[in-house]
């Protein structure tokens, strides 16, 4: 992915996402961390990456797929 520098205008090279916080996931959601976590404890909620012994993430494109699995 590429997009223009502010500053020159010259087409600067992205890395995409790899993950993203509980906090922003939940934030990109429209939910509350508990109500996230609580998906996740019931096994109802996104995918996840396991990132540390103490820490989660989110990929957005999971993120994208839970939504678009609850359309109704």
């Amino acid at each position: 992915m590429h997009i223009d520098c502010p500053n020159c205008g010259h087409a600067v090279r992205t890395k995409p996402v790899a993950a993203i916080s509980e906090r922003e996931a939940a934030r990109y959601l429209g939910l509350s961390e508990p109500t996230l976590r609580r998906h996740r404890r019931e096994g109802t909620g996104p995918r996840y990456v396991r990132l540390s012994a103490n820490r989660l993430g989110y990929r957005p494109a999971d993120l994208d797929a839970w939504l678009e699995s609850r359309l109704t």
